[in-house]
């Protein structure tokens, strides 16, 4: 392998390694994506980063001087193979994932599976089996003539995938839908070319931006989603705001309390009292974020009901029509 060849693989196998590491970094601080989003991409990330670690012994290896048997090098390679492989199966349970599907009883996820059986079976021939490629006497991974049907399934994988996105494409938002493509179609086609064209560490890096670009859109997609939950409930909270404070039981009580200051001031000052306690309750539930206890609603609604005595056996002066419109104003709420 020529110097500026083996200086390009390790660079480019670097850089995956490093973007693996920040998207992981980024999955693991980034708020406003949900818990199984998060454990997805870490664990997307993880197997990544580890099939570049792989990679980068790989090139180790090949650069050791000293000889090292056919077999550790087999090994290491099934290993990058297996992991390298594994993102392109996992797509498929996040497709699922994010169009609602059940996925065990999804036909897709068992046509991946049986791609991913497939590859398997293939992949472990390839440790007894020399048809589909073999360590040189210099430590080089050569094909075999079988190499391109070692390919076969995981390229079948990714079209599945890319067929079966555009046929859900109308259970995803937008950005959800175009980030699938930006991640599917490079590594379609990195596959694709890899059954005829020795490019393993492109799919690497290929794979990992791919992931990012998805990761990016994806979460900007549930960030927006948080943000826009966010302003319905402030709407929502504003409206009962606006339903918990009808001006016209307020302006009955209030006139209550005018009349009974000469006629009765101690019912007056008991109405004040229960008045304020029903407003000290309507305020303090607007500002909570959190559940309102049982014992504070009651109170809440005896504050509400001594108010409204008062009004019907005391003044005298809130008619029927009166406290049906009271009444109705607060089963509103």
């Amino acid at each position: 392998m020529n110097d500026w060849l083996k200086f390009f693989y390790n660079l480019i196998t670097g850089i995956a390694l490093l973007l693996s590491v920040i998207g992981m970094w980024f999955t693991a601080i980034m708020p406003g994506i949900d818990r199984w989003s998060k454990r997805f991409f870490m664990s997307f990330f993880c197997v990544l980063m580890m099939s570049c670690l792989l990679g980068i012994i790989e090139m180790i290896i090949i650069l050791y001087p000293y000889p090292v048997s056919d077999l550790v090098i087999n090994l290491v390679v099934f290993l990058g193979s297996l992991l390298i492989s594994m993102p392109l199966f996992m797509l498929t349970v996040y497709l699922l994932h994010c169009c609602g599907e059940n996925i065990r009883s999804s036909r897709l996820f068992h046509v991946v599976i049986g791609m991913c059986a497939l590859f398997l079976v293939l992949l472990s021939t390839t440790m007894l089996d020399d048809s589909f490629y073999y360590a040189s006497p210099e430590k080089q991974i050569l094909r075999g003539r079988w190499f391109p049907i070692l390919i076969l399934p995981l390229a079948a994988v990714m079209l599945i995938n890319f067929a079966g996105t555009i046929k859900r494409r109308e259970k995803l938002s937008r950005k959800a839908y175009l980030s699938f493509i930006i991640a599917i179609l490079p590594m379609t086609l990195v596959v694709l070319v890899h059954m005829f064209i020795d490019i393993y560490p492109l799919i690497d890096i290929c794979t990992v931006i791919s992931t990012l670009s998805m990761y990016s859109l994806i979460l900007s997609d549930q960030i927006e989603q948080d943000i826009c939950q966010r302003r319905e409930i402030a709407h929502q909270r504003a409206n009962i705001m606006v339903l918990q404070m009808r001006p016209h039981f307020i302006y009955n009580t209030m006139t209550s309390i005018y009349y009974l200051c000469d006629r009765d001031p101690q019912k007056a000052k008991r109405v004040t009292m229960d008045f304020t306690a029903y407003l000290r309750r309507n305020f303090t539930a607007i500002a909570s974020r959190n559940p309102i206890p049982f014992s504070d609603e009651l109170e809440h609604t005896r504050a509400y009901l001594a108010v409204e005595q008062i009004q019907w056996h005391g003044s005298g002066v809130c008619t029927a029509a009166n406290l049906h419109t009271n009444t109705q104003d607060r089963f509103r709420q």
